[in-house]
């Protein structure tokens, strides 16, 4: 599924498990220059720490706005939010916080804002555990 999110063969990506520095479950994808990593965070209160997490980003102390603001993605899980400065889109269900961090050097901020919203669906269509 991932693969047809990148437009490439299912056999060029390639996928690791691994635990985030949030003890949570992670996910990393592989695929020619792109990396996508994948974070899904079942603790309590997701989407509570969804909205702090784009009030805190958005939150400007001083005259120039030294990183831009999230922007949010319409139609996506409860909520959903495009950090461009961290290349990362949050958005969550019921029960789970999905973070995908994007890593493609080169890439159009639109593009991989595009990417990680098409990994997060991937994520939000499975059963919560």
């Amino acid at each position: 599924m991932v693969a047809h999110a990148l437009g490439v063969a299912p056999a060029s990506v390639t996928a690791a498990q691994s635990t985030g520095n949030n003890a949570m479950p992670q996910c990393s994808f592989r695929a020619r220059r792109v990396v996508l990593i994948v974070n899904v965070d079942s603790s309590p209160q997701t989407f509570q720490r969804l909205e702090r997490a784009v009030v805190e980003e958005a939150q400007q102390f001083s005259t120039a706005r030294n990183v831009p603001a999230p922007e949010r993605v319409a139609g996506l899980g409860l909520d959903a939010d495009w950090f461009p400065f961290e290349g990362q889109l949050l958005t969550a269900d019921n029960r789970r916080l999905i973070t995908v961090t994007v890593k493609w050097p080169g890439a159009k901020k639109k593009r991989a804002r595009a990417l990680s919203a098409a990994v997060a669906r991937i994520y939000l269509r499975q059963p919560a555990h």
